[in-house]
């Protein structure tokens, strides 16, 4: 068992790797079986179960991230790779980072589909909400993928700090070069979500001008 094969390498190393590549491979196996049985017992009743969905996002990402993680320790207890180890932690994490941003925008789909699917398209209000997906989705999309690019660059030994610093300040810049069209886009977005004012009701201003609402849109109110 002890016996060198190849650059330091015995066969009890190589056997020590085996095994817990099986034992991942075996814990993923678990994690999708539990997976399913979750979501049968979830669409027993409504085969577009939500959480039936969210799961499958989840289970996936966990198995990955479980298999991952052997492959990681299996590699770094070989005695050629042990002094590697930190290099190997900083690309193993940034995979394992694009994973769990690759689920969270799966998961923020789902979710954002779920609630379109609830809403009363017919209503003026509910349209107004429904127009506003693709932009949440695509805004939180570009968010959560920056965020996991800096994570990784972080991982890899680059330094985000002065990074950091320019988008602090260029979104500065640009939240004021902006800041009449921000003020009326989230006190339009205010008016929506609060549904304190709806489409037909009769408002009086306190310039004294009133009427019925017309339409609710992103920045005005008519």
């Amino acid at each position: 068992m002890n016996q060198e094969l190849i650059s330091g390498i015995t066969v009890q190393d190589l056997v020590t790797a085996a095994v817990i590549i099986a034992v991942g491979l075996g814990l993923a196996g678990v994690v999708i079986l539990v997976g399913k049985r979750v979501k049968r017992k979830f669409r027993h009743h409504d085969e577009n179960n939500i959480l039936a969905r969210l799961v499958d996002d989840v289970e996936e990402i966990v198995a990955w991230l479980v298999l991952l993680l052997a492959f990681f320790q299996a590699l770094v207890i070989l005695p050629p790779l042990m002094g590697q180890r930190g290099n190997f932690q900083g690309v193993f994490t940034a995979i394992g980072v694009a994973l769990v941003v690759f689920g969270l925008i799966r998961l923020q789909g789902h979710i954002l589909g779920w609630y379109v699917n609830r809403l009363d398209a017919s209503t003026g209000h509910a349209k107004i909400l429904i127009s506003m997906v693709p932009t949440v989705r695509r805004i939180t999309n570009i968010a959560l993928v920056s965020l996991g690019i800096l994570v990784v660059l972080d991982q890899l030994g680059v330094t985000i700090a002065p990074l950091l610093a320019g988008l602090g300040i260029g979104g500065l810049a640009v939240a004021l070069a902006l800041q009449g069209t921000l003020t009326n886009f989230f006190a339009g977005l205010n008016i929506l979500t609060d549904g304190a004012v709806r489409v037909g009701d009769y408002v009086e201003l306190s310039d004294g001008f009133s009427g019925y609402v017309d339409q609710i849109g992103w920045r005005t109110t008519r």
